[in-house]
């Protein structure tokens, strides 16, 4: 017979793993903060061209923010359950930052075809 557990999924540990995802979320948001710092601080960086570097970066702490709270709460606590209505708005805002993201991407890779195709009238076009 099988016997099924639930036990953590990286170490076996879960304050361990609490630890180590907790620091990768710690380092994610103070990364994509800092690159958002520093556009926000070089008057270079400005340009409507430069919009599309900033959004991506906000979309990703965003993005991150809306499931993995609720993991490192799992991975400390015994209860390991979570309402319909916490469930639903997580993965309504896991799709919707995910298909942000997307079309973020997809708008970059245009100017980046536009820029290279065209780069006399890119800012124009775009």
């Amino acid at each position: 017979m099988l016997s099924l557990q639930w036990g953590s999924p990286v170490t076996g540990r879960p304050r361990l793993d609490s630890v180590l995802f907790g620091a990768a979320y710690l380092l994610t948001l103070l990364g994509n903060g800092l690159i958002l710092l520093l556009i926000g601080l070089d008057a270079r960086l400005h340009p409507p061209r430069y919009f599309l570097l900033s959004h991506p970066l906000l979309v990703d702490i965003c993005y991150t923010s809306s499931g993995v709270p609720q993991m490192l709460l799992h991975f400390l606590l015994e209860k390991k359950t979570i309402s319909f209505a916490r469930c639903a708005a997580q993965v309504f805002f896991s799709l919707a930052l995910g298909g942000t993201e997307f079309l973020l991407l997809a708008a970059m890779a245009y100017d980046h075809y536009v820029a290279t195709c065209d780069p006399q009238n890119s800012m124009h076009i775009v």
